[in-house]
């Protein structure tokens, strides 16, 4: 017996040729009917037995191949839900991210992406990559004898390039609506940034020559000589409410200890001496707490009087570092409307009180390591009071007469100006203390 279409000699019972796949039974093929010789080889090793070769196409590209081979059923059973069920994710995706943006916008915050969403999120990418995958290696390992039974053998079918354009179509529309939903979000974001501006530091003091007179900056719950105070300083300077004790200051009470420290304002002159050089009363008392990490934390209740406004300041002390946590006020012969200060105006009334002091020296490493310094390399770089205020480090303590900058991951940098001011010393340390380099520069 041999082949009709191709004149080779068959086995006997074969029921397809083992070179052109055609059926022993069927009429010889027309030239518009001319098998695929893949498919060909491949139904006729499945007709002997053989269980069929890993398909590759079906692998890799898996909806889109079931589809350009006409075979529906495998497109539905096997991709359409884990198609759908991605789409669903995307969007989910989008929206979420979206919202969290336009979230931070509007209240000025800048939080990260962090939740239980989050996680949800990562536990759902890794669901559909699994899921994808499996689906992958069983189309692969199993899509010629699936397709065999499919198409009955039949090696002429014809590939259906409408379905794969139709899907690649569909598949274009998604992700220019995901794009357009994206777009539509930023823009969103954008009106509603424009609708707030935080002022920039460098622009700090026109800002707030321009809005501090408003009513709806503060309810007026002090007096006018306090008021002169909010309008003439205006300088943005975190050295002024963050400060130091030295290891030699560190004895006595904790009030007697606050007398000796600085703020990173000046190394000269105690914020205690300034504070009572600028309050016309000045009365502290001390809170101590014990702390399971910090052990000994002491707090220090400052209650000031300048002209017709009582001041209440918090000042926490731990170990070398003091900092203030805490500032209100109220007009003295109305204690129950408490006005809460922000940081600038504490900045602005502890910068009158050091002007009130005389005669003495207001300079500070903490000022003096600032300016436009070049590095032996030629590169050159900037250190401004928001590069110590949280934009590069965290003002620390005085450690050997340097200002510690504190890093975000724990380590620390040391910095210090040689008497010349011209020359910047740089020693990084990690989060275990350990010197890891030490830059030499000049002022740029």
């Amino acid at each position: 017996m041999v082949c009709r279409n191709c004149g080779r000699e068959l086995p006997q019972g074969a029921l397809f040729c083992p070179r052109c796949g055609a059926r022993t039974d069927a009429p010889v093929y027309s030239v518009a009917d001319v098998p695929d010789p893949y498919y060909a080889r491949e139904f006729a090793s499945i007709a002997a037995g053989n269980p069929g070769r890993f398909n590759f196409a079906a692998f890799f590209l898996g909806p889109f191949h079931a589809l350009y081979r006409g075979f529906f059923s495998c497109f539905w059973k096997l991709y359409f839900p884990l198609l759908l069920v991605q789409c669903v994710g995307e969007l989910f995706a989008c929206l979420y991210a979206g919202n969290i943006a336009l979230s931070q916008l509007n209240t000025g915050g800048t939080g990260t992406l962090f939740g239980p969403p989050v996680l949800v999120s990562w536990l759902f990418s890794v669901v559909c990559g699994v899921w994808g995958l499996t689906v992958a290696i069983y189309n692969g390992a199993t899509f010629n004898r699936r397709y065999c039974a499919y198409v009955q053998g039949d090696a002429t079918r014809k590939p259906h390039v409408g379905a794969l354009i139709g899907l690649i179509a569909g598949y274009l529309v998604w992700i220019v609506a995901l794009v357009a939903l994206i777009f539509s979000m930023a823009f969103r974001a954008f009106q509603t940034s424009s609708d707030w501006d935080l002022p920039e530091w460098d622009d700090y003091n026109s800002y707030y020559e321009d809005e501090w007179a408003g009513d709806e900056f503060y309810n007026g719950s002090y007096g006018s000589q306090v008021d002169d105070i909010f309008q003439q300083y205006l300088d943005y300077d975190q050295a002024y409410i963050n400060g130091y004790l030295l290891e030699a200051e560190r004895t006595g009470s904790y009030l007697e200890q606050f007398q000796r420290a600085h703020m990173f304002y000046s190394d000269e002159i105690p914020v205690y001496q300034a504070m009572s050089a600028g309050f016309d009363q000045l009365s502290v008392t001390e809170d101590v707490v014990e702390n399971e990490e910090l052990g000994v934390d002491a707090y220090l209740d400052i209650t000031a009087v300048l002209g017709d406004t009582t001041f209440q300041l918090t000042v926490q002390q731990w170990d070398s570092y003091v900092w203030f946590v805490g500032q209100s006020c109220y007009l003295t012969d109305s204690p129950d409307d408490v006005y809460y200060m922000s940081v600038e105006e504490l900045e602005s009334v502890l910068a009158y009180c050091y002007e009130q002091v005389d005669g003495s020296d207001t300079s500070s490493m903490a000022r003096a390591v600032r300016g436009s310094w070049s590095e032996e390399n030629g590169s050159t770089f900037k250190i401004t009071a928001d590069t110590l205020a949280g934009e590069y480090y965290g003002l620390g303590t005085m450690i050997d007469g340097k200002v510690q900058g504190w890093n975000t991951d724990g380590g620390y940098v040391l910095m210090s100006v040689d008497e010349s001011g011209e020359n910047l010393t740089l020693e990084y340390y990690d989060a275990e203390g350990n010197l890891m380099q030490t830059k030499q520069c000049a002022r740029a």
